[in-house]
């Protein structure tokens, strides 16, 4: 519940802007997870999915610092990142980020979660 107003909170929106490489990751995430799952997933379904995958150093060691820089481009999509997963996946971004030299920000971690979605087993 929101304090001030007594209403549900309510997830958290972000608007990211991301190129063709990043939105095809995000595509391909989608699917995957829709096909392993049998009914139609999002990307919020894809980030919850991501964040039970343990980050281990073989994980890190898989994607390649060059594979989440230079994601920004012109598709706008928004991202609503579900309530209870909000504080893990800000502890995520933070322990993914120091692994990773450059700007590890919203966009990054999205496509970070893409990834290791689709590699997982």
């Amino acid at each position: 519940m929101n304090a001030q107003k007594g209403t549900p909170r309510r997830p958290a929106v972000q608007q990211l802007h991301v190129n063709d490489k990043a939105l095809g990751l995000m595509i391909d995430a989608i699917a995957k997870l829709s096909h392993e799952e049998h009914c139609f997933a999002t990307l919020s379904d894809v980030l919850v999915d991501a964040l039970r995958i343990p980050t281990d150093e073989e994980i890190l060691r898989s994607i390649s610092a060059n594979e989440l820089q230079s994601l920004v481009g012109e598709h706008q999509i928004f991202v609503r990142i579900p309530l209870e997963t909000t504080q893990e996946f800000e502890m995520m971004k933070k322990t993914v980020g120091a692994a990773f030299p450059g700007r590890f920000g919203m966009r990054e971690a999205v496509c970070y979660c893409c990834m290791i979605s689709i590699a997982k087993k």
